[in-house]
């Protein structure tokens, strides 16, 4: 059958004989999962083409692939990559060795790396205390008095404080 076990089991009666039904829904399914992955296209299809219609042929993709200065074949790419990767390798078991590497260490046979610290830079610092309450679409005379009193403070404050429960923002 052409399907999976599951499906095997579910259209195989206790008596041995194929309940045609649900060979055809199995039939079916595997047949959309098939669609789905690529496995089989329908020709003049735009939704289930074949994979390799969907790539460019090599007349149209070489001034691309020389614009965006690229190896002419994924072999060479390949190749460059993978050298770039040993080299870069190499750097980092280099400096693992002489123990240059922050927060880095191998000890025992083990690499152990320290959790890493979020660190809010002076650029996002003051980006936050610059924010200011995003201004809702409501009238004035509805605003709740913690968006209005939010509204007018001062920019470089910072709000820590929650609404009262009678105040709670609309829903």
């Amino acid at each position: 059958m052409p399907f999976r076990k599951e499906w095997q089991k579910i259209v195989m009666g206790d008596d041995g004989k194929i309940n045609r039904r649900l060979w055809e829904i199995a039939t079916i399914a595997h047949l959309r999962n098939k669609l789905r992955s690529g496995d089989v296209w329908v020709e003049r299809s735009t939704g289930y083409r074949q994979f390799d219609s969907y790539l460019l042929s090599e007349p149209k993709a070489k001034p691309i692939v020389s614009a965006l200065g690229l190896p002419p074949t994924a072999g060479e790419w390949l190749e460059q990559r993978g050298r770039e990767l040993d080299w870069r390798l190499k750097k980092f078991a280099r400096s693992l060795k002489r123990d240059a590497l922050e927060g880095v260490r191998y000890r025992d046979g083990r690499l152990q790396i320290s959790p890493v610290r979020t660190i809010a830079t002076p650029d996002a610092e003051a980006l936050a205390d610059g924010l200011v309450c995003i201004s809702l679409p409501f009238r004035t005379s509805v605003r709740p008095s913690w968006l209005i009193s939010l509204q007018r403070a001062p920019r470089t404050t910072s709000v820590t404080s929650r609404p009262a429960a009678d105040q709670s923002p609309p829903k």
